[in-house]
């Protein structure tokens, strides 16, 4: 197309075209090429998946993952040579082809190569790329903002790129949906009730917006959040059922066969999908189901979603629990952590594993980071699984060991009366307690009941009367 034809069609003056085409060639989406009479020159779309780019773009934002993209790449190339390609595409970087195609490439790429340090590098240097875009281009904010939800530690860079689209761009529902769940993962689930009912209001039957909501007002500990999931369920939103059924049979146990019934009708309807079998695999545990059943749900979770470490975690707890497979939970575990290397809870259910497989030299590595982090206490949101791994030091015969770790790395002075409980384990009564003050004995004593309760404990050796010698009368 020459520069005459698009102002034409346009119906722009061919100066101002002139303008903006030589704008889209700097940028590499439109290339100079000799028309066929030789003695003119026309521009044409420099990209040819450009197509499908727009289209994807134009509908339901590029941050779908470009899977039509995706899925094309994927049967086009080994997995080898896909690697290749994307470390020839991140070391060229932008300057070839400018413009946020280059960054909707790098993140396509991202999806389909194999490594986790590659596709964290293409994200990476598609996120930087976007960032120096057209600061009017609320598209491009929403695309940022959508990427940088879901990386570590960048929450608040979302909420701010979506809050932009948002202000460039107010009547466009797709923007404030995305900045809700944003605002959601960044901890402001009040401004995230407040986004979501503005969708709702806008589009009373947006399914994604109601179980939105119902997210938010669980997280704000509002039971009205029931009957926003259930709003959300009836209008198609297939993750409101087995998500409603996770509340109730954690807030409201009379309601616990409702949660299973839900639960169970989820993967019925949809026995695919991982969040169903997530659900009821984690309802089957509160429930205190056969561990036969909840490892057949969470490994038929883990089959649909097979790189979904929360399942691959309670897969591990389960056969942990089992006292089988242990192997195979270690690996699991390790998987989770090597994802989430600061998770304490992750680091404890490695080290629990560890123990019971009797490696104790490793699960005191394992548990170090822990042993030495200051700020882990009774308040803490970990130390439920703290005390599970000490009882396990029990179960074990390993309380004494369980005192030398402690001590070594300081943590028996920072949890003193937990320290002094397994001091009575490893004595073999509690006799010990006597001897330490009374505002480190009483919690001591709680603590001791919980990891050795008295029916554990062997029963006290009676004392050996020993008959009085008769004085003699002089």
């Amino acid at each position: 197309m020459t520069t005459s034809e698009a102002a034409t069609r346009t119906r722009l003056d061919p100066p101002v075209v002139a303008t903006q085409l030589s704008r889209l060639v700097d940028q590499g989406v439109v290339e100079r090429v000799p028309l066929p009479d030789g003695s003119r020159v026309g521009f044409q779309v420099a990209e040819r998946f450009f197509n499908i780019w727009y289209l994807m773009r134009a509908s339901r934002r590029v941050r779908r993952r470009l899977m039509w993209l995706v899925k094309f790449m994927e049967a086009l190339y080994q997995k080898e040579e896909m690697g290749e390609k994307a470390s020839k595409y991140l070391h060229d970087g932008p300057t070839a082809q400018g413009g946020s195609r280059w960054a909707d490439l790098a993140f396509a790429l991202a999806c389909t190569v194999r490594g986790r340090a590659l596709s964290h590098a293409l994200t990476c240097a598609g996120l930087d790329t976007l960032q120096h875009f057209d600061e009017s281009h609320a598209d491009i904010w929403h695309l940022l903002g959508d990427i940088l939800q879901n990386e570590k530690d960048r929450s608040d860079e979302a909420v701010a790129a979506l809050e932009k689209a948002v202000t460039l761009e107010p009547k466009v529902t797709d923007h404030r949906m995305c900045l809700g769940f944003a605002l959601g993962k960044a901890g402001r689930h009040a401004d995230a009730e407040k986004t979501f009912r503005e969708v709702t209001e806008a589009e009373p039957e947006n399914d994604r917006a109601w179980g939105g909501l119902a997210d938010a007002l669980w997280r704000l500990d509002r039971d009205d959040c029931v009957a926003a999931y259930r709003r959300a369920g009836e209008l198609g939103d297939k993750d409101a059922w087995p998500r409603l059924a996770m509340y109730l049979v954690h807030h409201t146990p009379s309601q616990a066969d409702e949660a299973e019934a839900l639960a169970r009708q989820a993967v019925a309807e949809a026995p695919d999908d991982a969040c169903g079998w997530c659900a009821l695999a984690s309802i089957l545990e509160k429930r205190n189901a056969p561990l036969e059943e909840q490892e057949h749900a969470w490994r038929t979770a883990l089959q649909k979603r097979p790189d979904h470490d929360i399942l691959a975690k309670g897969l591990a707890d389960t056969l942990l629990r089992a006292n089988r497979g242990l192997p195979e939970a270690e690996d699991l575990a390790r998987r989770a952590l090597a994802a989430h290397p600061e998770d304490l809870q992750d680091r404890i259910l490695v080290a629990r594993i560890l123990l019971a497989r009797g490696d104790w030299t490793s699960t005191v590595l394992t548990l170090d980071p822990l042993l030495q982090d200051e700020s882990t206490s009774p308040s803490s949101p970990h130390w439920d699984g703290v005390m599970d791994f000490f009882r396990d030091t029990v179960v074990r015969g390993r309380a004494s060991e369980a005192v030398e770790a402690m001590d070594q790395t300081g943590a028996g002075e920072r949890w003193r009366p937990l320290r002094e409980a397994l001091r009575c384990v490893a004595f073999g009564n509690s006799s010990h307690l006597l001897a330490v003050a009374p505002e480190v004995r009483k919690p001591a004593t709680l603590i001791l009941d919980k990891l050795w309760p008295e029916s554990e404990r062997p029963e006290p050796k009676a004392k050996k009367k020993t008959p009085r010698k008769k004085r003699l009368r002089v």
